[in-house]
């Protein structure tokens, strides 16, 4: 992480939170509701990553996968990753499941 002029902090190479949400109204006010909706998401997983809140990245990581597909594989993959092993919540069930069939 680096921090900003703002004093806000990014992922190295990223846009911050306060970055993606501010383009996220700007396309929702151009009226696209698509790229809106994938700056909302990137912020919630960057968010949930940056606060170890792994079922929230989790559950963040299928939205995407429901919106793109195979291309959000590798984010449902890394929250995979990132829960206990031995979790019975259902989201992971789901994504696993996701997982086999991408």
């Amino acid at each position: 992480m680096r921090s900003t002029a703002e004093g806000k902090t990014r992922p190295a190479g990223g846009a911050s939170i306060d970055e993606l949400l501010d383009r996220a109204v700007v396309a929702i006010n151009r009226g696209d509701r698509a790229t809106a909706t994938a700056l909302e998401i990137n912020g919630a997983l960057e968010l949930a990553r940056r606060q170890t809140a792994t079922l929230f990245e989790l559950r963040a990581a299928l939205d995407d996968f429901e919106l793109r597909g195979k291309a959000a594989t590798a984010a449902v993959r890394d929250a995979v990753n990132h829960m206990p092993t031995d979790s019975a919540c259902p989201e992971l069930a789901k994504a696993k499941a996701a997982l086999t069939k991408a």
